[in-house]
């Protein structure tokens, strides 16, 4: 199983390649680009794989965290 350190390497390279395919990007430019639609849906896969696999007691440590992420 990957380190912690990892998976939370993996969540926030996921937010920055969403940040990056996104910027300045309108809602109906995005609508209308299926392929940037699958690459920020495949980097959410990405955030929600890594976030289900952090350890409860990572979790714990970090309760002002929002979401799945900090759910035990």
């Amino acid at each position: 199983m990957k380190s912690h350190h990892s998976l939370a390497r993996h969540i926030l390279d996921a937010i920055h390649r969403i940040e990056e395919y996104t910027a300045n990007i309108g809602k109906d430019q995005f609508l209308g680009n299926f392929m940037l639609q699958d690459a920020v849906i495949r980097n959410i896969e990405i955030i929600g794989e890594a976030s289900k696999n952090i350890n409860v007691n990572v979790k714990q440590q970090f309760p002002q965290i929002p979401g799945e992420i900090s759910t035990p």
